[in-house]
């Protein structure tokens, strides 16, 4: 990436705008980026992702929980159910989370 403070690319803008077809470039101001050009081409990619991320990421989030539910038993898919609609710090209040004491060898034969 290409960084120009922004004085000088106000003079050279016109060959700004021309690297800025091959390369990115950062306009800075005191080391700072202001702004950033980019070819058309990159912004319109940047765009079709941006829009597409939230939709391909919810398609996900499904797809992950169906698969989740399909392993489990009908009681823990219940209890999976419950706790993703619950705020973590219920979650954590009610001690969904907390380790189970570690069995012994008399509750073992249980």
């Amino acid at each position: 990436m290409f960084k120009i403070e922004t004085g000088k690319a106000k003079a050279a803008f016109s060959q700004i705008k021309k690297r800025a077809q091959t390369q990115d470039v950062a306009v800075t101001r005191h080391g700072k980026v202001e702004v950033y050009m980019v070819s058309p081409e990159r912004y319109e990619r940047f765009l079709g992702v941006a829009e597409a991320a939230p939709d391909s990421l919810k398609k996900l989030e499904d797809e992950y929980r169906r698969m989740f539910e399909k392993m489990q038993s009908p009681g823990a898919q219940k209890a999976y159910r419950e706790l993703a609609t619950l705020p973590l710090e219920e979650i954590l209040a009610r001690g969904a989370l907390r380790k189970k004491p570690a069995r012994t060898k008399r509750n073992a034969s249980r």
